[in-house]
């Protein structure tokens, strides 16, 4: 494996997060494509998935719950930072009001072809 991935860390974390906040079908399955490696997978505390099509739905029961349903935003909290080929940033879902409802650190392993390999996600509130 290369170890020397150069990636845009601000750039993908970015996109990242604004995959969760929403989009039609077309643009999900397009942008998780464009993102992760076709058998990625993205483990949180109580849920893993693995692949695209499991991803999909991953995004988008995320999206009907908090974004649809709850009227929430998720926002890059600080400056993502990484090395080699793993990228670490915080997160926030924000309320329509502008309170922080839950605060997370994704951590994403990449492939050497700088698609995302593994997610692992930690909430902290």
């Amino acid at each position: 494996m290369d170890t020397q991935i150069i990636q845009d860390y601000d750039a993908l974390a970015r996109r990242y997060v604004e995959l969760w906040n929403g989009g039609d079908d077309g643009e999900r399955r397009r942008s998780i494509r464009e993102l992760f490696a076709d058998d990625a997978s993205h483990v949180a505390p109580r849920i893993a998935v693995r692949g695209y099509d499991e991803l999909e739905a991953r995004v988008a029961r995320s999206q009907q719950r908090w974004i649809v349903e709850e009227g929430c935003r998720f926002v890059l909290r600080g400056d993502p930072n990484g090395h080699h080929n793993v990228v670490r940033f915080t997160w926030e879902m924000r309320s329509a009001r502008g309170t922080i409802e839950a605060v997370g650190t994704e951590i994403l392993v990449l492939g050497a072809d700088g698609k995302i390999a593994a997610v692992y996600q930690f909430s902290e509130s």
